[in-house]
């Protein structure tokens, strides 16, 4: 069992683009991860997709919420890790390198 989402709590999505299947999907506020990508209907929506994580390994993903049979959608890249962009993020708004490595060390970031 994949526990990449573990602790996570369902939110209403209805007021983003692809927010009534998401809600649909996720609406019960009890659902976990594993029965929401398991469940008859995103299985047969193809809700959702394998990707293959360098770290995780093979974890499933929200599928594209629009279909094209001419452009099809494709994964190029895995989503992020926790806190793989952190460092150049925060350098980008102008935090200095040692204020960083305050915020690391203190545990403010990740």
């Amino acid at each position: 069992m994949n526990e990449i989402l573990q602790g996570i709590r369902v939110l209403d999505f209805t007021h983003v683009a692809s927010g009534p299947m998401c809600t649909m999907l996720l609406g019960d506020p009890g659902a976990t991860y594993d029965n929401v990508v398991t469940s008859p209907q995103a299985q047969h929506d193809q809700a959702f997709i394998s990707v293959n994580h360098p770290y995780y390994g093979e974890i499933k993903m929200p599928a594209f919420g629009l279909k094209f049979s001419q452009t099809p959608a494709q994964v190029k890249l895995p989503p992020p890790s926790h806190g793989e962009h952190t460092e150049e993020i925060l350098l980008s708004f102008g935090y200095d390198k040692n204020a960083i490595k305050s915020l690391f060390e203190t545990k403010v970031v990740f």
